[in-house]
């Protein structure tokens, strides 16, 4: 008797273990179809982004290409620039040297100049009091 009670108490134990399996493979499947269906979810918006991200990277390479070109093109016009500024300074230096040497020169010519534009003042104020007198106007006088 002994034996076909402890028959009976594996039977019971066994469909207790069967029905606990069953129940766990149960929600272990519903586990799974909801993961299932999120990563089938996901997978639709990771294609999304991936394609995204490559016409983002396209566009980021294609203006990263266009500032270096642009910026190549500046380094050239201050690389003239430069050229130009060495040659301005130059040019500055040699009048500046060329005025220092002929400082004495200029200073007599413009002293002549001065001179002459104070006898041209003389004489025209000469020859307008030459013609007051002989009956002309003066220049203050109305006409």
């Amino acid at each position: 008797m002994i034996i076909e009670v402890s028959v009976a108490v594996i039977a019971a134990a066994l469909v207790i273990l069967v029905i606990f399996l069953i129940r766990s493979l149960n929600a272990l499947t519903q586990t799974l179809l909801s993961v299932n269906q999120t990563l089938a979810d996901l997978k639709g918006k990771v294609e999304n982004t991936v394609e995204e991200s490559s016409r983002t990277l396209k566009e980021v390479r294609f203006l990263v290409e266009d500032v270096r070109q642009k910026s190549q093109k500046v380094e050239h016009l201050f690389d003239s620039l430069g050229e130009m500024g060495k040659s301005l300074q130059e040019a500055s230096t040699s009048v500046l040297k060329s005025v220092e040497v002929n400082r004495n020169r200029w200073g007599n010519a413009i002293a002549l100049l001065g001179v002459g534009i104070e006898l041209a003042k003389k004489w025209r104020q000469d020859h307008q009091y030459e013609k007051g007198e002989r009956g002309g106007k003066l220049d203050g006088e109305k006409r």
